[in-house]
């Protein structure tokens, strides 16, 4: 994929992320994908690792397994095999796998089958 930016915007990108002001990049980042017919997607992807150890005897177990949170943003729309596949890759043994399209990883979180019907 080839992006066009002109040197005005090169120049606001490395000045926002060297700022670090993200109101800024994801301001520029939205124009340039508007000025290149781009369509971003976001997904989070959370799910429970049942391969992880078990806290120590002295340790009370508040939330086991522990919740692992990824998060990914492409310009090709994200499916259930890719998911599946990403998840596998950390853990043989995954637990209660969510997702969600929410930017903030907010709200709308839904069970892998659920939101990929």
């Amino acid at each position: 994929m080839t992006v066009e930016i002109s040197d005005t915007d090169w120049q606001a990108l490395v000045g926002s992320v060297l700022k670090n002001d993200t109101d800024d990049l994801n301001t520029l980042l939205e124009r340039v994908d508007n000025e290149n017919s781009l369509t971003r997607y976001y997904l989070y992807v959370k799910w429970m690792d049942g391969d992880a150890p078990r806290p120590g005897a002295q340790q009370p177990i508040t939330e086991w397994p522990p919740w692992v949170t990824d998060w990914f943003a492409a310009y090709t729309p994200f499916t259930k095999e890719w998911v599946e596949e990403y998840v596998a890759s950390r853990t043989s043994n995954p637990i209660y796998i969510l997702v969600t399209d929410d930017p903030a990883g907010e709200v709308g979180w839904y069970e892998l089958d659920a939101f990929f019907s």
